[in-house]
């Protein structure tokens, strides 16, 4: 989802492993390190192959594993496990969730996950990964440009241009200083009294007015609202959990009407 950032990032399997644990305001964050600098990231979002599930005997919980041609992850599910029962080895699947460490092992906790029959898909992930970590060099290359700059006015003139989270941004900025309080303070201030029910209700109008019959991207959605991105991210979330709206096509929303 979203044009730069995401709640749910897309990555690989492979840099889902390589990257690091780092608390940021008592919130894991995950870090890739790499040529694209730091890409930071709490929950993903990942396609790939079903090769193993399991159900608990209570059916409290469960997990499946999946395969994205450059590593294997599990993804474990507490809540509504009864469609493990209905995965097969080899379908293909794109996950939304957390990402969290279980014996020094990172695994997935489930938010989301849609079934996918276009194999194609495939293809588009892969340009989908290579556009975020590009995405992620030009901003390390702008920020060397500014270098001598007040990091925090870095800060700002990033959020303007690329609007992800004043966090992910600091830990971009800032590194392995530590963030300034008053950083942490402004994106709550952003974000202070904004109410969810009212995103929604909004990104459901824009659907309304925007679909043509095939549903509204992501993008689109996201441009047409004036909230920050991760706000309005979180909202489609909260709607396509609620059953309010769903993907006709993975990237493209529609109304369930």
């Amino acid at each position: 989802m979203g044009k730069y950032s995401q709640s749910y990032r897309i990555l690989s399997v492979e840099d889902i492993k390589k990257a690091f644990y780092k608390e940021m305001e008592e919130n894991g964050y995950f870090v890739l390190y790499g040529l694209a600098g730091y890409i930071p990231f709490k929950r993903v979002n990942v396609l790939g192959f079903v090769t193993n599930t399991y159900i608990a005997p209570d059916e409290k919980y469960g997990f499946f594993v999946i395969d994205d041609g450059s590593d294997e992850i599990i993804v474990k599910v507490f809540k509504d496990i009864n469609f493990i029962k209905d995965l097969k080895k080899g379908d293909l699947v794109m996950v939304f969730g957390r990402v969290s460490k279980y014996n020094d092992e990172p695994q997935i906790i489930m938010d989301k996950m849609t079934k996918i029959s276009d194999f194609n898909r495939i293809i588009s992930r892969l340009l989908e990964i290579s556009k975020v970590k590009d995405t992620f060099n030009r901003i390390s290359q702008e920020i060397k440009e500014m270098e001598g700059q007040e990091k925090d006015a870095i800060v700002a003139n990033l959020y303007e241009k690329y609007n992800l989270s004043v966090n992910e941004l600091a830990m971009l900025v800032y590194g392995d200083e530590e963030m300034p309080v008053e950083i942490q303070e402004d994106q709550g201030k952003k974000e202070e009294g904004i109410d969810l029910k009212e995103i929604k209700a909004e990104i459901v109008q824009v659907l309304r007015e925007k679909d043509t019959g095939e549903g509204v991207s992501y993008e689109e959605v996201i441009s047409s609202l004036s909230y920050p991105q991760q706000l309005v991210e979180d909202a489609i979330v909260e709607l396509l959990t609620e059953g309010s709206c769903y993907e006709p096509r993975p990237g493209l929303l529609k109304i369930l009407e």
